[in-house]
């Protein structure tokens, strides 16, 4: 599995999944705000505006996480911390894969349809960006 993995360029999946973080944060704000309703998140499950934020914000800190996960591990020098990341980002690649089940099980629809996919590419792309360069 990791030479299918590495035939993805470093680069790429390090700029795609920047785009999924900025894509994520800017649709989690928009729940945040109203934009969107909080029905489509969350398996459809969150009962109160309360319950909202606060897993909106969770997710937002857990985003903003592995963007700073995958620039220490693109640029560090020092072995120790390049191990941590490299350990946070399977984590992050397993937790993507989880969630993509979860998605398929989701009440609404739009979670299925729209997320399925994405989770499934960011937990590909931070399987690639753990391998590193």
């Amino acid at each position: 599995m990791n030479n299918y993995l590495k035939q993805i360029p470093y680069s790429i999946a390090q700029y795609i999944m920047y785009a999924l973080i900025g894509f994520g944060l800017a649709f989690q704000l928009c729940v945040i705000i109203g934009l969107i309703p909080h029905k489509y998140v969350w398996g459809g499950r969150l009962e109160n505006q309360e319950q909202m934020v606060a897993f909106e914000l969770i997710s937002m800190s857990n985003l903003l996480l592995l963007f700073i996960l995958i620039q220490v591990h693109g640029r560090t020098k020092y072995a120790n911390l390049k191990k941590v990341a490299t350990l946070l980002l399977w984590i992050f690649a397993g937790i993507f894969a989880l969630n993509t089940l979860g998605n398929l099980f989701a009440i609404s629809s739009l979670e299925t349809l729209l997320f399925t996919p994405i989770t499934v590419v960011a937990s590909i792309l931070c399987g690639r960006i753990a391998l590193g360069k």
